[in-house]
């Protein structure tokens, strides 16, 4: 049963980077982005708490570490957005793509270090195609600009993606995993409110351009969705990692999602596929293979 909820997990993920897509938003404009995903998380929290009908009144009972943790959560969140959108916008767009995906391993090695989690040979083997096989997906390009102040945003970037994942690692590796609802709930609702202060902050002449995010109904509608597919995505990825084996739970679910959306991108977008992402992609279903199979 858990196997299954991980496909439908990297359905959902690739979903959401699709509806991301569709909505088109400057990824350029940081403070456009950060109150996107302000909105996003918030509608998220709100998802979280419609799923606990019958039980909203666990969700305001959780315990003083599940809060802390939610406010840890919230914060390598917005670790992760702002150096992400710093690392894009101080150069080497693709090879800041490439770190921040890499973010996967640090689950792995937490879990192996400080969990005692076994990782086989074949599974090293595994983690190693699929690290190669993102280099083919996103290849670096020649004359992208690198400087120390680009080098260190786009390891905080990664560092912040994977320490999400050992936060969620934790709790449900923690007396207070059973809080799991609130856990997320608290989570998402600090992130939105962390994101939507940095957008403020961040946000240069008119703090009212940011609201024209809801002048369009469609944008409106494809945001809705988002928050809701982020809302439960969370919540089952989270329990996914208090059942499953780091070394496979992270790279299928990253693997299978970088795959499957940019398979839907060919489809619905007439996205081109080169040869070298064609060989990516081969390797990285090769690499999931090994991971789960060997």
């Amino acid at each position: 049963m858990d196997y299954i909820l991980l496909i439908l997990v990297t359905v959902f993920c690739s979903a959401r980077a699709i509806i991301m897509k569709k909505m088109g938003h400057d990824s350029s404009d940081m403070s456009g982005v950060l109150f996107l995903n302000s909105n996003i998380f918030f509608i998220g929290s709100v998802t979280v708490l419609t799923l606990s009908v019958g039980e909203i009144g666990s969700l305001f009972c959780v315990s003083q570490t599940s809060l802390l943790l939610a406010l840890i959560f919230a914060i390598f969140l917005l670790i992760m957005q702002v150096t992400l959108m710093l690392s894009l916008g101080t150069g080497a767009a693709s090879l800041s793509t490439l770190i921040y995906s890499a973010g996967f391993l640090i689950p792995i090695f937490y879990s192996a270090i400080f969990l005692g989690e076994s990782i086989s040979v074949y599974q090293w083997l595994g983690i190693l195609l699929l690290s190669v096989s993102l280099v083919f997906i996103i290849p670096p390009k020649k004359g992208e600009r690198l400087s120390i102040k680009w080098l260190i945003f786009a390891t905080s970037s990664m560092v912040g993606s994977g320490s999400l994942a050992v936060v969620q690692k934790i709790h449900q590796n923690s007396p207070y995993k059973g809080e799991l609802r609130g856990f997320i709930f608290f989570g998402l609702l600090f992130a939105a409110i962390l994101l939507f202060a940095a957008a403020l902050v961040t946000k240069h002449g008119s703090k009212r351009e940011i609201f024209e995010l809801y002048s369009s109904k469609k944008t409106t509608v494809l945001l809705i969705a988002v928050g809701i597919i982020v809302g439960y995505l969370n919540v089952t990825n989270t329990s996914l990692t208090g059942r499953l084996p780091s070394v496979i739970h992270f790279p299928v679910y990253n693997g299978c999602s970088m795959i499957l959306t940019a398979v839907a991108g060919r489809v619905l977008f007439g996205e081109r596929i080169g040869r070298l992402k064609l060989c990516g992609f081969i390797l990285g279903l090769t690499s999931i293979i090994v991971i789960g199979l060997l």
